[in-house]
């Protein structure tokens, strides 16, 4: 006769409290390091609209320029003018209708020199002119200034033309702590670290 061997230990089912801790204490140090890292990306990442919107601004004011023998003077700040940390669309305003080549410092708008921003935008804009006289060429400087991680240190960023070619830009925008001087025809941080 065959008698049935009775197993007393219990079956094992799940897993136990110190591993089920272990696991969400291996999760936390991840996200803990994991989600920094992403918000330093993401806002790295919105920068890249800063080269692309001044590099576009440059180059129409420069085809403005071409057909006015001077920049227009886009005093209007333009974009997300709340520096808001999820950005706004572009509602530039129309160009004035006394805008013309004998008065370019009606050109105040950024629609007058066919520059608009596509998509949302995190930063905003500004690009004053200095007008040609005998002594002086016409220049222009364009700028761009957030606050994306919403911190108090704004992110800013500058171009300066240089016409007279010295290799410095001669125009302070004023939007940003950029100097006048800085180098031409490139955009600069003029605040390193911040976003």
């Amino acid at each position: 006769m065959c008698s049935k061997i009775r197993n007393d230990a219990p079956t094992r089912r799940g897993f136990s409290l110190i591993e089920l801790m272990i696991v969400v204490a291996i999760a936390g140090i991840l996200a803990s390091v994991a989600i920094p890292v992403f918000n330093q990306y993401r806002l790295r990442s919105r920068t890249a609209e800063v080269q692309v919107n001044l590099n576009a601004i440059m180059k129409s004011q420069r085809a403005f320029k071409a057909s006015s023998d001077n920049f227009a003077n886009v005093t209007t700040v333009e974009g997300n003018t709340a520096l808001l940390s999820n950005g706004v669309g572009w509602n530039g305003a129309d160009c004035s209708s006394s805008c013309s080549k004998s008065n370019s410092s009606a050109c105040n708008q950024f629609s007058c020199i066919g520059f608009q921003a596509i998509g949302r935008v995190y930063y905003q804009y500004y690009s004053p002119h200095q007008a040609a006289t005998a002594a002086a060429e016409s220049e222009f400087c364009a700028s761009a200034q957030a606050d994306l991680d919403l911190d108090g240190d704004r992110g800013e960023y500058e171009f300066q033309s240089d016409e007279g070619e010295t290799g410095a830009g001669v125009l302070d925008c004023a939007l940003t702590a950029c100097p006048a001087g800085i180098e031409a025809w490139e955009t600069m941080n003029c605040s390193l670290g911040a976003f």
